[in-house]
């Protein structure tokens, strides 16, 4: 998939995730996702939103690094390593 693909759908996940946490804090629900409150209880419902705002945050990170860089510069602490 596309780095930029999954840095979209990363925010919006990360996004619906905080603003939909944020509204039910104050008795609101966002459209988009009010079937999540009314299926689930609101245990469940704040657990399914906290996990849309931890993937976002994961997506969002995963598709911003560069892994090409990583395996051209290993860290500078291996030399420190006991042996």
């Amino acid at each position: 998939m596309n780095r930029v693909t999954v840095t979209v759908i990363g925010f919006l996940l990360m996004g619906l995730g905080a603003l939909s946490l944020i509204l039910g804090m104050l008795g609101l629900s966002l459209s988009p996702i009010v079937f999540i409150d009314r299926m689930t209880g609101s245990l469940d419902a704040f657990l399914i939103k906290l996990t849309m705002l931890l993937l976002g945050f994961v997506l969002f990170y995963m598709a911003r690094i560069d892994p090409e860089e990583d395996a051209e510069n290993p860290s500078e602490y291996e030399d420190h390593k006991i042996r």
